[in-house]
């Protein structure tokens, strides 16, 4: 199971936004700068520098108007590491980012974080390539797999293939909990054979009743809530890393917790 747990180490996504940004400046800083020299960090303007952040962020780069503006990098304490275009302290443009786990961005990054097009490439060799919102595959995107070949190839939603968009101007509670939450996004990002395992497990347990397709959508949520209000813990919606050994260890052996007559109502 080790080999598909790989990309629960998304965790380390919503390290993305580093600096909330202010409104990016007209251009950014272009050529070889010189060496940022002042003392006062608040006075380096278009020169090259280096300076430790607040969340423990360190960026090497060019400096515009006190802030880091142009070409840069930023790295944090647990490996994470971007390269590429900042605007007033904020990822903004063209750029790579690389994951503590080995998984790795390249594309388009706004509001500090991927959006717009880039293909990320995880450590097992599984490739997303398409659109991307808010660190999520959403819109038109093809799936690579280990051995090159394409796989899925169409509309992506909230993470997963195949969903459709919602309707407009229709005011639709998201399932999933709060857009920045980086365990559900890590969840919902999942192998598509170990989104299979745990659907097979909450399957056993009576939790669930929809298609095992592999996929997490609202009725996969539904369930596991059932299946953490029956352990007496918090309903996300989704699993942590030791849920998701919890239930599957308790699958293979026979030993899950199956669901009450008052918990299959609704």
């Amino acid at each position: 199971m080790a080999s598909l747990y790989t990309r629960l180490h998304l965790l380390s996504l919503g390290m993305a936004v580093v600096l909330a940004g202010c409104a990016p400046p007209a251009g950014s800083v272009q050529g070889q700068l010189p060496a940022c020299k002042d003392t006062a960090p608040e006075r380096w303007d278009q020169c090259q520098g280096t300076r430790a952040m607040p969340n423990g962020a360190v960026y090497v780069g060019a400096f515009r108007d006190g802030a880091p503006n142009g070409r840069g990098s930023y790295t944090m304490p647990d490996g994470w590491h971007y390269v590429g275009d900042v605007r007033n302290g904020t990822l903004e443009g063209q750029g790579t980012t690389f994951f503590a786990n080995g998984t790795r961005y390249v594309g388009e990054h706004r509001g500090g974080r991927p959006n717009g097009r880039g293909t990320y490439t995880f450590p097992d060799g599984w490739k997303y390539v398409g659109e991307v919102k808010d660190n999520t595959f959403e819109g038109q995107g093809t799936e690579y797999l280990a051995n090159g070949s394409a796989g899925r190839s169409g509309y992506w939603h909230d993470g997963y293939f195949g969903r459709r968009p919602p309707v407009a101007h229709q005011e639709i509670r998201d399932p999933f909990g709060p857009p920045d939450d980086p365990e559900r996004l890590a969840f919902r990002t999942l192998p598509s054979a170990l989104l299979h395992q745990v659907q097979i497990a909450l399957v056993a347990s009576g939790y669930y009743k929809g298609e095992v397709d592999g996929t997490y959508g609202p009725d996969t949520s539904a369930a596991i809530q059932k299946w953490q209000k029956a352990l007496k813990q918090t309903e996300t919606g989704f699993l942590s890393p030791d849920q998701i050994v919890q239930l599957l260890d308790a699958n293979a052996r026979g030993s899950v917790i199956v669901v009450s007559a008052d918990d299959s109502k609704g």
